[in-house]
């Protein structure tokens, strides 16, 4: 059956499977056997992801009448940049299940969690539309709110610090799809259709999915969240890289570097401070 499915879409399925069992289950297996589960999942996903090695790039349309989002159903398209980068944070996904037991060894969904963001990431790193960009980027955001809402204590304050810039993150491009649909009729991501205008709140989307300084979380609290912010900052790189190959808009636009020397100096300081502290809690 999966045979008709094209290898894109098995990528993603094989994770979303995955998570469904954990989720479903996995209160009730081993911690051991959730992480064999996300490791096939994982390993599944990566598989289908080499075959595409030299694959054309043709553009794959998911159907899903009635329901017409930007009037228009997602789009997958493969690049060389797109394929290695889903490669190498897929097969960081498998390391990173693998080797992390949970929050304190219970009985935590975080391995499930952690496939249901890294298949909105692959989505966002395959999407030819800002539609598919949206879906992907709302995919990470279900997931790390589920991580938030499960964590305790400092684990779920830094969960947290991760999902609210992202939330954020997910608005913009929906603002930057319903800006698109409206002037240009269309939300392909192409040089020659995508707005300026378009291309800055993708920009920013980019940023605030980096988790930039001040509002990258200098405590987060668990190797789980660590391991998370490493796919994410994955994406959003992705994100920023495609806007300046499509147009350097970003780069024309002074408030916007204004604002990132600032945040990344405030960060530095904001760190130095916090290092500063633990060292002197330390020496107490």
């Amino acid at each position: 059956m999966l045979d008709s499915v094209p290898l894109p879409l098995q990528a993603i399925f094989w994770l979303l499977a995955g998570a469904a069992i954990i989720l479903a289950v996995g209160r009730f297996l081993p911690n051991w056997l959730r992480r064999l589960v996300a490791l096939v999942a994982s390993a599944a996903s990566l598989v289908n992801l080499w075959s595409l090695r030299g694959d054309s790039g043709d553009t794959i349309e998911i159907f899903w009448e009635p329901l017409n989002l930007f009037r228009m159903s997602p789009l997958l398209q493969i690049d060389g940049l797109s394929l290695g980068l889903g490669i190498i944070l897929v097969a960081a996904t498998a390391v990173l299940v693998l080797g992390i037991r949970g929050y304190r060894a219970r009985r935590t969904l975080w391995h499930g969690l952690i496939l249901v963001a890294m298949a909105g990431i692959l989505l966002m790193l395959m999407a030819a539309n800002l539609p598919t960009l949206a879906l992907g980027s709302g995919l990470i955001d279900l997931a790390l709110m589920a991580m938030a809402g499960m964590a305790v204590g400092d684990t779920g304050r830094g969960a947290w610090r991760m999902a609210v810039p992202g939330v954020g993150s997910t608005l913009l491009l929906v603002a930057a799809g319903l800006q698109m649909s409206t002037e240009v009729g269309t939300s392909v991501l192409s040089a020659a259709r995508i707005t300026d205008q378009a291309l800055i709140l993708l920009g920013i989307a980019g940023l605030l999915r980096v988790l930039v300084f001040p509002l990258h979380p200098r405590r987060l609290g668990s190797p789980q969240n660590a391991a998370t912010l490493i796919l994410l900052v994955g994406s959003g790189l992705y994100l920023l890289v495609r806007v300046q190959a499509i147009a350097p808009v970003l780069a024309g636009q002074a408030w916007i570097l204004s604002l990132a020397g600032i945040a990344f100096l405030a960060g530095a300081v904001l760190t130095w401070i916090g290092q500063g502290w633990t060292g002197a809690a330390i020496h107490q």
